[in-house]
């Protein structure tokens, strides 16, 4: 049984409950609603329906994945290798797929409950995504790295999404859906940039199985200097997104917060950048792979501060502050 928890990444999962109830109890549900006659467009129960779904959908990706990377983690990291060692690819196989049929059948009772096809296929279309990831896009280089990264923005994004998909009758009511979806949306974009700077890190740790087996990843492609170069890009991109809300929050006279974002968000993120040139070894890579998990975990809980029910007026300000200087 250890060896079968250990295959869907528990801490992984962990994760994303956390994220998912964060997210819903300081922007969906923050208490303060309840002046404005607000209620979420999700009920407590599609929400936890929703959050199953997501922490389904997620095992089921990484037994996939692991699935098709026998071979290749037998050379990358040996030690760690569970299927065909701890659990034949059957057994494995037969969790994925009993996974996968829960899943799609709670999005169709979550389908009954909302009665919104769109947002309710979006699951399976990243079920698909994560099987042919494991197939064909792991080994076709940066594509690979982008669905991944899209399916981690997805956590935040999709529950944003549903509360976004519905217009109330007044301003109120109005903006609070309108900051809901930003703050998914800045969050999600945060999950993304630090998804992708961690998978091309995991790429350059896997680059000599990933190189033998004829993997188009990045480094394999363009090497280890210019992949860390492009993960200065995104690092770059993520960097001023930060400093924007350190300037932002003093300039609406909200002291304090800037100095979270730098402490906490701004110098780790120059820290990770340090170590990336530094880092030369697998296991150095793996620990800075690690790290940037670590600064995902410190990012989703800045949520915390907004749990008062002021993230939607903020986001929306944010908005107008950047308008105004750009």
């Amino acid at each position: 049984m250890m060896y079968y928890l250990k295959l869907v990444r528990p801490i992984n999962l962990l994760m994303i409950v956390i994220i998912m109830v964060l997210f819903y109890i300081c922007f969906i549900d923050a208490s303060i609603y309840k002046f404005y006659y607000f209620t979420p467009n999700l009920s407590v129960v599609e929400y936890s329906i929703l959050t199953v779904i997501t922490l389904l959908v997620a095992a089921g990706g990484y037994i996939i994945n692991d699935l098709f990377d026998v071979e290749i983690d037998e050379m990358n990291k040996p030690n760690k290798v569970i299927i065909n060692k701890q659990i034949n690819e059957i057994s494995a196989y037969n969790l994925y797929k009993a996974l996968s049929i829960l899943a799609v059948l709670l999005v169709i009772v979550l389908l009954i409950l909302t009665k919104n096809i769109k947002l309710a296929t979006i699951p399976i279309l990243i079920m698909a995504a994560l099987n042919f990831y494991a197939q064909y896009f792991k080994k076709m280089g940066f594509l690979g790295n982008i669905v991944i990264a899209i399916s981690a923005a997805m956590v935040i994004l999709l529950p944003a999404l549903y509360e976004a998909d519905v217009t109330f009758y007044s301003d109120n009511q109005n903006d609070i859906t309108a900051g809901i979806f930003l703050a998914g949306l800045f969050y999600a974009l945060f999950a993304f940039i630090t998804t992708i700077i961690r998978e091309i890190v995991k790429d350059i740790e896997d680059e000599k199985g990933d190189a033998y087996f004829e993997a188009k990843t990045l480094p394999v492609k363009f090497g280890i200097v210019k992949t860390k170069i492009i993960i200065n890009i995104f690092i770059l991109i993520l960097l001023l997104l930060l400093l924007s809300f350190a300037l932002f929050f003093p300039a609406i006279h909200v002291d304090g917060i800037q100095f979270y974002i730098i402490i906490f968000l701004i110098v780790p993120l120059l820290l990770i950048n340090i170590l990336l040139w530094l880092f030369k070894t697998i296991k150095q890579y793996n620990i800075l792979s690690n790290l940037i998990k670590l600064y995902m975990l410190g990012g989703v809980l800045t949520m915390l501060y907004f749990i008062g029910g002021t993230g939607p007026v903020l986001f929306i300000q944010y908005i107008n502050f950047m308008k105004r200087i750009l």
